[in-house]
């Protein structure tokens, strides 16, 4: 989604459009939870995995082929959102394949594996993949000039390299297809499309009647969606020239928020490896205040606001009256 964001940037959409709809695209990742009971009532893990691996590839160079259209950011963005249901679907399968074809041995020896992929994914997608468009573009564009001619060198650098992350996600099906073990399907899975709905609806009903499932819910959509819209928001200031203010409003509201995490601080973390927030809590007890070291936790806890604050108050002011004040 990320890679989607610079995309559109870089094809003349508004920072407003980018944030708003490209980060909505984490909200596949946030609520697979409401589907994936489905995936082991039809068919196998194996079959999710391959098959929406080949979906991806459809749906990539569809993306590809869109982008030279006068609507493309409808089109593709429709095209996105199918892919980000299918990648949170493709993560379900493989997870649980991962987990039903290895031991606890074998796990163990792989887990590491298995998140270097993951970063390393993350790293060439928003990494290598975007460098190459400017690459694209530079040698696309040559000597020419004009907003014609700077459009047209951008569709075409990013049709490449959708392009070849489509066939990348062909080859990988193709691989899967090849060396994935085959797992086995659910021995109580339903016969039939209705006794699924049924099945799945016992499966929803019971998982809404665990204690506290309403707030963890809450708490995975409103981080996740969090996390989708600064995620998008911090790559397209620093494409914009600087001359155009808000990378530092946007750094410091950014710091701001992270430091201010008290509450999940206080309840998701152990007394052994909790951050400053939860140590200052820590300081107020059924004994009384401890005066002392609770105004030297705080000093320290609000100290690099004040002062990073204080050097950047220009840029905070600037950044936030701009597009506020005509």
């Amino acid at each position: 989604s990320v890679v989607a964001a610079l995309m559109y940037k870089n094809l003349g959409i508004s920072n407003t459009d980018i944030a708003i709809y490209t980060g909505s695209l984490y909200l596949p990742w946030s609520s697979k939870f409401a589907w994936a009971p489905l995936l082991d009532m039809f068919k196998t893990k194996r079959h999710w995995v391959i098959g929406t691996e080949f979906a991806m590839a459809i749906t990539l160079a569809c993306v590809a082929m869109a982008l030279p259209l006068p609507s493309f950011m409808g089109i593709t963005l429709a095209f996105f959102w199918v892919t980000g249901f299918l990648s949170a679907t493709q993560d379900i399968a493989a997870d649980g394949s991962y987990m039903a074809v290895t031991t606890a041995k074998e796990q163990s020896a792989w887990v590491g594996v298995q998140g270097f992929c993951w970063n390393a994914g993350r790293i060439v997608a928003s990494g290598f993949l975007v460098t190459l468009t400017g690459y694209l573009f530079d040698k696309k564009l040559g000597g020419a000039t004009g907003a014609d001619a700077i459009q047209g060198a951008w569709q075409y650098s990013w049709m490449i390299v959708m392009g070849m992350m489509a066939a990348l996600m062909a080859l990988l099906g193709a691989w899967h297809l090849k060396v994935l073990p085959a797992d086995q399907r659910l021995s109580v899975a339903p016969k039939g499309l209705q006794e699924g709905i049924k099945e799945f609806g016992v499966v929803f009903v019971d998982l809404f009647r665990k204690r506290g499932i309403v707030l963890s819910m809450v708490f995975i959509l409103l981080y996740r969606s969090g996390e989708g819209f600064i995620e998008k928001i911090s790559p397209l200031f620093m494409v914009d020239p600087i001359a155009k203010g808000g990378l530092a409003s946007t750094v410091l509201l950014s710091l701001i928020l992270c430091w201010n995490e008290a509450f999940w601080s206080l309840n998701l973390t152990s007394s052994n490896a909790a951050p400053l927030t939860a140590l200052i809590a820590s300081y107020s007890s059924p004994e009384g205040l401890f005066w002392a070291k609770l105004s030297a936790a705080s000093t320290m806890a609000i100290a690099p606001i004040l002062i990073l604050g204080w050097f950047s108050q220009k840029q905070l002011v600037r950044g936030l009256t701009f597009g506020a004040v005509k």
